[in-house]
């Protein structure tokens, strides 16, 4: 039961880690802030963060799983580790079209009949910048590290000891 606590206490404190980086990094040129301006249900990626049950299989071996991103955070793997610009396909249509007006509205895509010029505004292909890379997974792991560590080793010489009848230090 020790190792099975030991695995918890440290995936907490790496998902802590990893939501504090995330919290303290949001705004204009930091991670995404979670305001869903697409309508597509997007949320800040520290709240699709979730630890899992530890696993044992029964030989010895166990391990517990930390997710983040998914569907609701699609954008979670282009910060971890940066995207090159890229073609966004337009689809069957052959082009993509907006309103005009202000912002936000003018982003919502129009489904409708396209009625080109004054109202509307169509484009052949758009192309989407490059992101560069702002990993939070990789230094809150670095950054870990060592607690968890200390965490693991109390936590399995609590089970070892728990196992045994006696324990003779030996001293070189």
């Amino acid at each position: 039961m020790s190792l099975h606590k030991g695995l918890t206490q440290s995936a907490d404190l790496l998902s802590n880690e990893m939501k504090a980086k995330l919290n303290a990094g949001m705004g204009v040129d930091g991670y995404p802030t979670g305001q869903d301006r697409s309508g597509r249900g997007y949320k800040k990626i520290q709240d699709t963060i979730e630890i899992g049950t530890v696993q044992n299989n029964g030989q010895g071996d166990m391990s517990i799983t930390i997710t983040a991103g998914g569907p609701e955070a699609p954008m979670t793997v282009a910060y971890e580790y940066g995207t090159p610009s890229y073609e966004i396909p337009v689809g069957d249509e052959g082009f993509l079209a907006w309103k005009v007006g202000p912002y936000p509205n003018s982003w919502k895509q129009y489904s409708g009949p396209i009625l080109p010029g004054k109202y509307f505004r169509t484009i052949k292909s758009v192309t989407h910048p490059e992101i560069k890379a702002k990993p939070f997974v990789k230094p809150s792991i670095e950054k870990t590290a060592p607690q968890i560590k200390k965490i693991l080793a109390r936590e399995f010489k609590i089970e070892i000891m728990s196992k045994v009848e006696k324990v003779t230090v030996i001293k070189a």
